[in-house]
Formats: structure tokens, C-alpha cells, sequence
């Protein structure tokens, strides 16, 4: 038996590829809903056509280019080698759930982790069934964290560290656009609208600190003073952000995706990641290897990567990055970023580095 808390992107993955392969899966999720409530903005680059091949109907729009802003209001347009898909979230978690159980794995919703303990080489597993009230005891041989970011079986199992969270606000809001994803870095945080449909965007702000503030003085500038008037939908929730220090597994308990910080810094997007990292722990389960070896191969030096350039971004002042987007106007630099994927920077740092050195003279935040 192996049990998983969370059925979020990480979970479900996880459940699918391992129900797949024979093993006995139960799924544990807190909300009566697979997906609901929505705490996600939905883009996801093309190589998620790699892990799964999504129906149409889990799509809400296809975009092709994205413009990044200064604070001076100029902005640089990179238009996606591959368009990026902005996904209806909690379609695709029902999918991939319904893949997972469609493999063998069992799901029980409204069930609330309470707390485990070692009974020799299994685990005993305390939930609670929210709908009667009654709290009981399972046995496993192992649990796997996939309960977001301020999971409770990483912190009673000693692997929740001293993790940093975001806090995120977003609403989907009535808004004309041109179908292209809007990204607003700057001293608060950063800042983001994403067309949901011609006339329909997802308008959103993550920050360490005084989320609502934020949100509100964004919605106004991209929204207008009425922007209340135009708001359809509300979402919120941390966002964790990545520890190159994290600890993933205690024994038999494991933790993947969000409940492990395994979110890109730079844009706190972790849907591929978690994904990525819940097929790394599926094939360490299943072929007896390292897990923590297999998903820091897999994308650990490009988090790493993420969470520098985030070190450096949170030091930076309006003027740097005023200078920041104007270097990345630059052609050559524009063309490097639109021939490659964001969650994967490893793969071009070093021709941007290379062709602009001037870009080295941010690395002096980091330090």
C-alpha cells in the first residue's frame, strides 16, 4: 500500500504513475471537490506534451507571447517558440485523477490527515473522514506528502525546514485584451494578467508581505478604479518558495511538489515541476532509486538557478529593473529567450551570459 496526501497536480501524478505500475495507491484529499478551491494561475509551458497529453476541452486558451514590464512602463514582447497553454486547473486535476483511477487508484474526498508514526517498516496513518466526524487509523508501507505548501506531513515528519511562503491573490475579472500573458516585476513582488479568453483575464500578485495592498493598487492600474465592478472570481494561497536545503524523504514518507518547494522562484509557477518531480519519485519508488538524487538530476540546478535569480530580483531598485528589461530588448537577447522554456534556464544562461556581460553585473545582488 502506498498512500498519498493531496490530490493536487503532484498527487494525482504521482497516484497515476504509480497505480500504473501495479501498486496499491489511496488518495486522501481534504475538499469534497478534486480541484476546488482554485489557488493556481494555469500556465503551463510545452513541455508538459512530454508527461501528459491534454484533452482540448482542459484548455482554456493558447498564447503565444509575453510582454515583460519596468516599472518605466517599457516592456520587452517574447514571442514562445512553443505557445503556452493556460489550463482550467482543476479540469486538469480532475483528469489526471480520474487517469489514476481509472489505473487503480483508490480516491477518499473529504479526508484530513491527522498525523503518522513508524510501526516497524510500515507506517501508521491517523486521518479523519470530515463528513461523519470519525477519526481512524490506516496502515501503509509508504506516505507521501503531496499537501501543498504548508504541508502537515512535512512538518511531522521533520521535513518542512525553514521554508519562505508567498502569499498570492488572484481574480479572474472581465477585460479586453490582445491574448498576451503581462508580467510586472517589480520592489513588491510580481505581478501578472494572463488572457483567459478575448475578453477575460486571470489578474494576480504574489508577494512576501501585505498581499491585499498590492493586489488592489495593481487591479486598479491594469483594471481601472471600478476593477471591484469587474471581478468574476477570487483565489488565494501561499506560494512556497524554493529551499535548495529541502529534505524529501524521512524513511518511508516522502514529499513532492509544492509540500517539498518545488516551485520555479523567479515566476512561483510549479505545475510542471510538480509533475516532474512527482515522475521522479514514481520511478525511484518503482526501479528502487535515490529520490532525492532523481529529482535534483531531473531539475534541481534550474531551480537553484530560479531561486539566484530571485536572491537577486528582491534586491533590485525600479532603475535596475528599468535596466533589466532593457538589456533583454536587446534582439539577440529577446531571440535566446524565445528559443527555450522558461522552467529550464539552465539550458540558456550561459549564451545570455555570454553574449551580454552585462547581465553580470546583477549577479552582485546574489552575494
Amino acid at each position: 500500500m502506498i498512500t498519498i496526501i493531496g490530490a493536487g497536480a503532484a498527487g494525482n501524478y504521482a497516484a497515476y504513475l504509480l497505480a500504473s505500475e501495479g501498486f496499491d495507491v489511496q488518495v486522501y484529499e481534504a475538499n469534497s471537490t478534486i480541484g476546488l478551491p482554485v489557488a493556481c494561475t494555469g500556465i503551463i509551458t510545452s513541455h508538459f506534451d512530454t508527461l501528459i497529453k491534454p484533452k482540448k476541452e482542459l484548455i482554456a486558451n493558447t498564447v503565444e507571447s509575453a510582454r515583460i514590464y519596468s516599472p518605466n512602463g517599457k516592456n520587452v514582447k517574447i514571442k514562445f517558440r512553443h505557445p503556452n497553454k493556460i489550463f482550467n486547473r482543476h479540469l486538469l486535476d480532475q483528469h489526471v485523477a480520474e487517469m489514476a483511477q481509472q489505473a487503480g487508484a483508490e480516491y477518499r474526498l473529504n479526508h484530513v490527515y491527522m498525523g503518522n508514526r513508524p510501526s516497524g517498516d510500515m507506517e501508521k496513518v491517523m486521518v479523519k473522514d470530515l463528513k461523519s466526524g470519525e477519526e481512524y487509523e490506516t496502515e501503509t508501507k509508504m506516505l507521501i506528502g503531496a499537501d501543498g505548501p504548508a504541508s502537515r506531513v512535512a512538518k511531522n515528519n521533520g521535513l518542512y525546514g525553514k521554508r519562505k511562503l508567498y502569499l498570492g491573490l488572484q481574480a479572474t475579472a472581465k477585460r479586453e485584451n490582445d491574448n498576451v500573458i503581462d508580467f510586472y516585476p517589480s520592489t513588491q513582488g510580481i505581478a501578472w494578467t494572463v488572457p483567459e479568453s478575448k475578453d477575460m483575464v486571470r489578474i494576480g500578485v504574489a508577494t512576501p508581505s501585505e498581499p491585499q495592498k498590492y493586489f488592489e493598487g495593481f487591479c486598479r492600474k491594469v483594471l481601472g478604479e471600478d476593477f471591484d465592478e469587474k471581478i468574476v472570481a477570487r483565489q488565494a494561497g501561499p506560494i512556497p518558495l524554493y529551499d535548495p536545503n529541502v529534505k524529501t524523504q524521512n524513511g518511508n514518507v516522502y514529499t513532492v511538489g509544492d509540500a517539498a518547494t518545488m516551485v520555479k522562484a523567479t515566476t512561483l509557477g510549479g505545475i510542471m515541476q510538480s509533475h516532474i518531480a512527482a515522475k521522479a519519485l514514481a520511478e525511484s519508488i518503482t526501479h528502487r532509486k535515490n529520490y532525492s538524487r532523481e529529482w535534483r538530476t531531473k531539475m534541481g540546478r534550474d531551480l537553484w538557478m530560479h531561486l539566484m535569480m530571485r536572491k537577486a530580483m528582491d534586491k533590485f531598485t525600479d532603475e535596475d529593473y528599468n535596466k533589466l528589461v532593457n538589456t533583454f530588448q536587446k534582439e539577440r537577447n529577446r531571440k535566446i529567450l524565445e528559443e527555450h522554456d522558461r522552467d529550464f534556464p539552465t539550458r540558456f544562461m550561459a549564451k545570455l551570459l555570454i553574449g551580454s556581460p552585462e547581465l553580470l553585473r546583477f549577479a552582485r545582488f546574489i552575494f
